[in-house]
């Protein structure tokens, strides 16, 4: 029976039109759970959330969304152990900027007049309420944006730790380069050209074929043509190994840091889940006031006697 008036409503083409309204992936698929309410008393509690949207909208127009996404997997895996990577934090840290600019775009006049009521005497609020039970999270916020430089990459300041590896590549680069510069003098004349190159992680030069025998070294690859050889000269071949030592030595600590950043998410973890289920909620109320204002909608006076009065 409930199946059949829903479809005689077009029910389903609400929804639509209100999932279209959400900003959020995660407040889509809310919208989109929508069943009519199971009684008055939760129906009029929708009614005076969409009309404290509206009024949101009207008096300061819409909540800042933006960076918000499904993060339910990224703070389970962490939850459970799991090391997370770079992309993964950069999620979480965009959720928890989310968090901050939505808790400044309550509006002062309303932090104010809650603030000089009575205890138990001020006229609660769907939107504003629950951007009130936001958690910042702030220092995990911090740690992160002070680590993560990108999804692959971290910033040298992440650790004194990585500080001084990446120091010390860069230092053993330059070596390895002031070496390679004397190389490429000494045998100009039997390379392909006056090039420094990376084959395999390790650095080389381009030698002609004929002339592999006047470069002594490591031989690391050929062209597609074999008139070139990549030769690793003997004079690198320890600086190249220490360089290779030290991206294993920067790897271990990259793994490190990020485990570090994982357990900090994993002791926000319930703050973290409540954030996003706000938020959510948040996106899902603020598209029934936006697909009110889109329709010209008015709220019903709701009676339990069954009644219905179309004007």
């Amino acid at each position: 029976m409930i199946s059949r008036s829903l479809r005689k409503l077009e029910f389903s083409s609400i929804i639509r039109l209100l999932s279209e309204q959400a900003d959020t992936e995660p407040g889509r698929k809310l919208c989109e759970k929508l069943v009519p309410a199971a009684n008055k008393a939760e129906a009029e509690a929708r009614l005076r959330e969409t009309d404290d949207a509206v009024n949101r909208l009207l008096e300061y127009g819409g909540l800042p969304f933006a960076g918000i996404q499904d993060i339910h997997s990224q703070i389970s895996r962490a939850d459970n152990g799991a090391v997370l990577n770079g992309r993964d934090l950069l999620q979480i840290a965009a959720l928890l900027r989310a968090v901050v600019r939505m808790r400044q775009s309550v509006p002062e006049s309303w932090t104010a007049a809650k603030r000089e009521a009575a205890d138990g005497d001020f006229p609660g609020h769907a939107i504003y309420n629950r951007i009130e039970a936001l958690t910042p999270c702030q220092s995990l916020l911090g740690e992160i944006e002070s680590c993560i430089a990108g999804e692959d990459e971290l910033f040298d300041s992440a650790s004194p730790g990585l500080m001084s590896i990446r120091r010390r590549i860069r230092d053993a680069q330059a070596n390895i380069r002031t070496e390679l510069e004397q190389v490429l003098r000494k045998h100009s004349s039997a390379l392909q050209e006056a090039l420094i190159t990376v084959r395999g992680d390790r650095y080389v030069v381009p030698v002609k074929s004929e002339h592999r025998s006047a470069v002594p070294g490591l031989i690391h690859d050929s062209s597609a043509s074999g008139n070139t050889v990549f030769i690793e000269p003997m004079s690198v071949v320890q600086l190249n190994n220490k360089i290779r030592e030290l991206a294993a030595e920067e790897r271990h600590e990259i793994e490190r840091i990020l485990a570090q950043l994982s357990a900090g998410v994993a002791e926000e973890t319930a703050a973290l889940k409540q954030n996003l289920q706000l938020l959510t909620e948040l996106d899902f109320a603020m598209a029934k006031g936006k697909l009110s204002l889109d329709m010209k909608a008015a709220a019903p006076a709701l009676n339990s006697e069954g009644r219905i009065v179309l004007h």
